[in-house]
């Protein structure tokens, strides 16, 4: 997964770092003929920003046919329950992985 505060930093650009995931984690189930699940940060501070993150990503492991391979990481502690109302109406057939992160 790409966690809590590693949704699209400038050391790690999602345009950069999503496309290396989805051709490593397609290369992976090849070679071992086992399903794998990544877990994406959508998170961000703007309802669009997220829906944008989340067709990005789903285009790109599209590419290998595994858009069914991704579940998509929402920090419930940034977003607020929004965020993840934002993620669900704009993709329900996506798995979400509610992080609470910055929480005890």
């Amino acid at each position: 997964k790409n966690d809590e505060p590693q949704a699209n930093q400038p050391f790690c650009p999602m345009e950069t770092v999503i496309p290396m995931v989805a051709e490593t984690m397609d290369r992976a189930q090849q070679e071992t003929g086992e399903a794998k699940l990544f877990s994406a940060n959508v998170t961000a501070d703007f309802h669009e920003e997220m829906i944008k993150r989340g067709e990005y990503i789903l285009g790109e492991f599209a590419k290998y046919g595994n858009e069914k391979h991704v579940a998509f990481l929402v920090d419930g502690f940034v977003t607020g329950p929004a965020g993840v109302t934002t993620a669900r109406r704009n993709f329900p057939d996506t798995y979400l992985h509610y992080h609470r992160a910055g929480t005890r």
